[in-house]
């Protein structure tokens, strides 16, 4: 992993290490899908435009979800007697 940032690996751990190829890989496809974008979009017709996150493997958009109910909802997953 070191080899592919070019950097000298003794002073980081594998966890940094990995970091940087995970910061690397995603500069990378920010680039990578800015230009897919620009070339759909040229090659499009009429509608809508692409984006590059529409491109971009590591935009992939947060959601959230509304749990509404209590333990008592939950208990019903248990095994019988465990209650």
């Amino acid at each position: 992993m070191a080899g592919i940032l070019g950097v000298n690996p003794e002073p980081f751990t594998i966890r940094e290490i990995a970091w940087m190829i995970e910061g690397k890989g995603k500069d990378a496809w920010n680039k990578l899908s800015s230009l897919m974008a620009l070339i759909a979009n040229c090659n499009r017709v009429k509608g809508k435009a692409f984006l590059p996150k529409d491109f971009n493997p590591y935009s992939i958009e947060k959601t959230t979800v509304n749990i509404a109910g209590s333990i008592e909802d939950l208990k019903m997953f248990l095994p019988k007697g465990k209650e």
